[in-house]
């Protein structure tokens, strides 16, 4: 990626506006203010570190970057982390049940997701340092951090977070409910 940096900065730039501008998954501070945050809450702070991690898209050659928390440093606690998931038979299963009652199925984008999640963890503030090719690109300098507000990836908590932020938001739309809430 280093060596032809022009060619990734789009997807870079994109990456970093989906986290600090759209989602606000993520809140870009000094590390100052992330001491006086934490004394005014009076809470810990953990900071992990951040990286980024740079695919193409088979096809069409497009440039994919995601900025991930290297979830893995984190302390250990005892909490509950384990997040089930559908497999094939069951989402097979489902659709022709929807089928065979006339329901109307919908999927979303997957790409943002985890970023819809807000963090359930209020006893700490968790915070990442900031990948370096986003200081390389002018985009953060090396005072600042990102202070996390929602769930990122690689987050060893994000999938457990994720499947109990779904679940609260699950629902069932059958012809003539039109009264669905907006998953935004």
């Amino acid at each position: 990626m280093w060596s032809n940096l022009e060619a990734w900065q789009p997807s870079i730039q994109a990456e970093y506006n989906q986290l600090v501008n759209s989602k606000q998954a993520v809140k870009q501070i000094t590390k100052t203010e992330l001491q006086q945050l934490a004394q005014q809450r009076g809470l810990p702070i953990e900071v992990l570190p951040g990286k980024m991690v740079h695919t193409r898209k088979a096809g069409s050659g497009a440039y994919r970057s995601r900025a991930v928390v290297c979830g893995n440093y984190e302390a250990p606690d005892n909490a509950e982390h384990y997040a089930g998931g559908s497999d094939a038979n069951q989402v097979r299963t489902m659709l022709r049940l929807g089928a065979l009652s006339k329901w109307r199925c919908g999927c979303t984008d997957i790409r943002t997701a985890f970023l819809n999640a807000p963090r359930r963890e209020n006893n700490k503030l968790l915070a990442m340092e900031i990948p370096t090719v986003f200081k390389k690109l002018g985009l953060a300098e090396g005072h600042h951090i990102w202070l996390i507000d929602k769930a990122l990836y690689m987050d060893l908590r994000v999938h457990h977070v994720i499947g109990a932020y779904i679940e609260m938001r699950r629902f069932l739309r059958s012809p003539g409910n039109e009264s669905a809430m907006d998953a935004r």
